[in-house]
């Protein structure tokens, strides 16, 4: 999966490099940077019979990013001196943290519930405090490919399911207990959903989703970390086709209806993130 998105914010002296604020005037000026996020996962599941399963999600992340500088009074491009510190053109990738979680499911006389409790791994490469290294005027880095903690996973499913259709629907938690080593603390995460499922064919399934999303702030020790904090509500709709007996081809498109964090009645228009869109294409093998 993955998606492209530009944003931009202003800046200005002292904040944006206090070193090179003091050796020389520095213009007001606005960053603007452009984003593409690609996400590869692998996923394995064993079941140990009809109601106990575990199953692993191995995460590997493309980070693309680009960066231009323009002046904020005449929209001239312009080039800052303390430019390649906050942002780079340059491509990241590596492992994120993969996830562990053993699954029960219970059938009932219409419904199936299912529990899923479990923790990520923190195997993902992880940054030094980059707000920590911004006040040194220190190269740094924001995207971190892991969290470098055991963040717990659990997740409750209901599934009605009818003849050639049904309903599904989920709750999932992330809650980290403890910031790791570097002073990184990540928020969090609940969500809630709920979709509709089809065959359209015997070898065609659809599948739409409405998602409420709630992500709480990232920190760096006492600092909360911008764009960390995440209110959305969400739709999808997606396409599984068997091609063989074994093996189903997935198309998933997935965009936020409604974004809103707390910071974001103090940002200009330019600085607010836009709606995305999410492309998905995936392959099972069953």
């Amino acid at each position: 999966s993955g998606f492209h998105g530009r944003v931009v914010h202003e800046a200005m002296c002292p904040d944006i490099s206090p070193l090179d604020c003091a050796a020389e005037p520095i213009p007001d000026h606005t960053h603007d940077q452009g984003i593409t996020f690609v996400n590869l996962q692998s996923s394995f599941l064993y079941s140990f019979d009809s109601s106990w399963q575990v199953m692993g999600v191995v995460p590997f992340q493309i980070r693309k990013q680009s960066i231009e500088y323009y002046l904020l009074e005449t929209g001239q491009a312009y080039t800052p001196p303390y430019a390649g510190i906050h942002h780079r053109n340059e491509t990241l990738y590596g492992l994120g943290d993969p996830q562990i979680v053993f699954q029960r499911f219970a059938p009932t006389e219409h419904f199936t519930v299912g529990l899923s409790l479990g923790s990520t791994l923190p195997l993902g490469k992880t940054e030094e405090n980059p707000y920590a290294l911004g006040a040194q005027s220190k190269k740094h880095q924001h995207f971190q490919m892991g969290t470098g903690s055991f963040v717990p996973v659990g997740e409750l499913y209901v599934l009605y399911p009818k003849e050639g259709w049904g309903i599904l629907s989920q709750a999932r938690m992330m809650l980290p207990f403890y910031e790791n080593k570097k002073g990184y603390f990540i928020g969090n995460t609940y969500s809630v959903d709920v979709g509709y499922w089809a065959y359209l064919h015997p070898k065609v399934n659809i599948f739409t989703q409405l998602q409420y999303l709630h992500k709480e702030p990232d920190y760096w020790l006492d600092l909360q970390a911008p764009y960390s904090e995440n209110i959305a509500l969400e739709a999808s709709i997606s396409a599984r086709l068997r091609v063989r007996q074994d093996k189903e081809l997935l198309f998933r498109v997935q965009r936020a209806l409604v974004n809103w964090d707390s910071e974001e009645e103090n940002r200009s228009e330019d600085e607010k993130l836009p709606a995305y869109w999410v492309l998905s294409v995936g392959v099972s093998f069953l």
